[in-house]
């Protein structure tokens, strides 16, 4: 699917009604997933200076919208955690804490970090969300595995064959908001090669996010043809 029919999608109706089902069968589906296969390899999934363009956008959006320094940073799906930690060293002191989380154990980058710590954690994103949330303003995805609706052998909605952690992750931390300024951050296509179908649209449309950044980070052609964009987005919770 091509990323403007991906962000044309909407999430599936019965998506809340699976939530203990992908819970349960996320593993398999993160596993049978090439895509996760470069998380064994000592790199990120974008390219280095394209994480050092997030970096210089993070520091000037925290600055343009009076972020303090302080700010918790929780980030899912974080795989090897390499973008994790260029992205921590370029921010140096412009965050307070900063948890990345993964539902695998990937090797992790032998690089320490200058000035501050990531603190790793191998946990789903709905647990994530759930222990570590309320103490962080920010949420943050890079590059999250894509997922798409259908079962692709018997074209119907099937958990087994699933991610939606996006979903449910951004869901929570949203329903966690109150009284406060939080902020969501996703880092990639949001549509077809990021995240799971139906999230452009529910970021994009949903009552409580203002987008306030989105910023194209690279444009190119996938082996058919089609368009690749990778996106900084950046939503307010209000």
């Amino acid at each position: 699917m091509g990323l403007e029919e991906s962000r044309n999608m909407p999430l599936p109706d019965e998506v809340d009604q699976f939530e203990n089902d992908f819970k349960q069968h996320w593993p398999n589906v993160v596993s049978r997933n090439h895509n996760n296969s470069s998380q064994m390899d000592p790199r990120s999934t974008l390219r280095d200076r394209i994480i050092h363009h997030v970096g210089n956008l993070l520091e000037s959006t925290f600055q343009t919208n009076n972020i303090p320094s302080t700010i918790g940073i929780l980030e899912i799906m974080a795989g090897n955690g390499i973008a994790s930690t260029i992205l921590a060293n370029r921010l140096a002191t412009q965050y307070g804490t900063w948890i990345a989380t993964d539902i695998n154990d990937y090797p992790k980058p032998l690089e320490p970090l200058k000035d501050s710590a990531i603190e790793f954690h191998i946990m789903d994103a709905i647990d994530a969300v759930t222990q570590f949330g309320q103490q962080s303003q920010l949420l943050l995805m890079i590059s999250p595995p894509p997922a798409q609706y259908n079962d692709s052998i018997n074209m119907k909605f099937n958990p087994e064959n699933n991610g939606y952690g996006d979903y449910f992750a951004c869901k929570k931390f949203i329903n966690q908001t109150v009284n406060e300024v939080k902020y969501i951050v996703f880092v990639g296509e949001l549509g077809a090669s990021d995240g799971s179908e139906g999230m452009y649209r529910y970021l994009m449309e949903h009552p409580r996010l203002e987008g306030i950044q989105q910023i194209m980070l690279y444009e190119g052609s996938d082996p058919f043809g089609g368009p690749v964009e990778k996106e900084f987005f950046m939503f307010q919770i209000n």
